[in-house]
């Protein structure tokens, strides 16, 4: 009798993840590149960039670069706001204080009593054009 085999045959192409430049990566993300762009720039799928973002250090580099690019539009944004720029001041408040600033109001149908409106449904059969 033969043994059991124990560790199961890896299938498909080799991994090109140890090849990738990590450095590369977080620029890319830094640039504002989706994981579909990333993926392509790459020539991995999708699902293969998913299965990198398994590894820590790949995915780091994805958040460190996601991370700086936020934060120079958060920059950008407040200088615009801080300047007058009225569209950079109203998305700003909305965002940092949505209690205070947004568009939407909520409005109930109750009336001054606090009730609420009650529906009836009524379902009424029709058989051979004649309701039951």
């Amino acid at each position: 009798m033969g043994q059991l085999e124990t560790e199961k045959k890896k299938t498909g192409r080799p991994s090109k993840l140890g090849k990738i430049d990590l450095a590369e990566v977080e620029r890319l993300a830094g640039l504002g590149l989706t994981d579909e762009e990333i993926a392509l720039v790459l020539d991995v799928a999708l699902s293969t960039l998913k299965v990198y973002k398994k590894n820590q250090e790949f995915l780091a580099a994805i958040k460190k670069g996601k991370t700086k690019a936020d934060a120079a539009v958060v920059s950008r944004l407040y200088k615009n706001a801080m300047e007058g720029d009225t569209t950079a001041q109203i998305f700003w408040l909305k965002n940092r204080q949505p209690d205070k600033w947004r568009d939407k109001r909520d409005i109930g149908l109750g009336g001054n009593s606090g009730e609420g409106i009650s529906l009836k449904i009524e379902v009424v059969k029709v058989k051979d054009g004649n309701q039951d």
